[in-house]
């Protein structure tokens, strides 16, 4: 596949999500943008996105005279996340759409809020920022990062609409550049250097962390069904004439970092000790297509005291 081809995920061909094409000036810009509805359940009343008496009740998204986002109101059951996105966009470009891994870490963190509350946390590919949005409901910061500048942009854009569902109205969050390798994209799809440029920017941030324990999170899709990829770290499922069957060698190369790390005396950082599992039975806030290959995994890094 190439840089240039055009992908889209299969969050946005859910015909039940409401969604409205944005009016862009810029003759710049590829890909068109669109704001999409996004409900989830959650037993936090906070999670009321507006008291603005101007809003609706009704299941879409709509604007005022002005053109202006009007900011539905918390249904009885759900609550809303407003996101800018683009749909189909170039292969580089795929941080500017909404994943489904994005989604399921996504109902991780209401389902686990405890475990960020009074924390900082880093989101790396943070694309639109969907998660951090989420995670920022609770936690003390967000530093919400990716390399893309068109998707840091819809990532700020974002943080504004949502700013009710916030933990804290200001001071709560920065989007930043972090560009893991800057001689590699970012959404490489086919390249295992991504995987390898993500676990190395994870172990600078652990080594040069001053707590005792970091958490890091791994929310990924194995493969995706009709050629739709998914954010980084991608994996895609091939058949391989060696093994005779479906065969994932990015996902292999992601579990053989896992193993290296959770060895004893592990060479890249001396200073912790590394354990990691999988999490399985995560209920869905959201509604969307969660399919068998989607995954999340937690490493957790703990310093070594004497």
């Amino acid at each position: 596949m190439q840089n240039d081809d055009i992908v889209l995920s299969d969050v946005h061909l859910d015909e039940n999500l409401s969604r409205i094409q944005e009016n862009s000036n810029d003759d710049q810009c590829e890909s068109e943008n669109y704001v999409t509805r996004f409900k989830f359940k959650s037993s936090d009343r906070r999670c009321s996105v507006t008291n603005n008496d101007s809003v609706t009740n009704n299941d879409s998204v709509t604007v005022d005279g002005d053109g202006d986002l009007v900011l539905p109101r918390q249904d009885e059951d759900f609550n809303v996340i407003l996101i800018k996105h683009s749909l189909s966009t170039k292969l580089d470009d795929v941080g500017r759409q909404v994943w489904p891994a994005s989604l399921m870490l996504s109902d991780f963190i209401l389902s686990n809020k405890d475990i960020f509350k009074c924390k900082v946390v880093i989101e790396l590919g943070a694309g639109v920022g969907l998660c951090s949005i989420v995670v920022g409901m609770f936690c003390e910061k967000i530093i919400c990062t990716d390399c893309l500048d068109s998707a840091l942009d819809l990532s700020q854009a974002n943080f504004i609409l949502n700013t009710g569902l916030l933990a804290k109205a200001e001071n709560n969050h920065a989007v930043l550049k972090l560009d893991w390798n800057k001689n590699l994209n970012d959404l490489v799809i086919f390249s295992q250097d991504i995987t390898d440029a993500f676990f190395e920017t994870i172990i600078h941030i652990i080594n040069i962390n001053k707590k005792d324990q970091v958490d890091v999170f791994i929310s990924l899709e194995k493969s995706a069904p009709k050629n739709v990829y998914v954010n980084v770290p991608v994996n895609r499922l091939n058949f391989t004439i060696e093994d005779k069957d479906i065969a994932c060698p990015a996902y292999d190369h992601l579990t053989i970092w896992i193993q290296e790390l959770c060895t004893l005396n592990c060479k890249y950082a001396p200073s912790h000790i590394f354990s990691c599992r999988k999490i399985d039975n995560i209920y869905q806030h959201f509604c969307y297509n969660r399919s068998d290959y989607l995954e999340l995994w937690i490493l957790e890094a703990r310093r070594i005291t004497s």
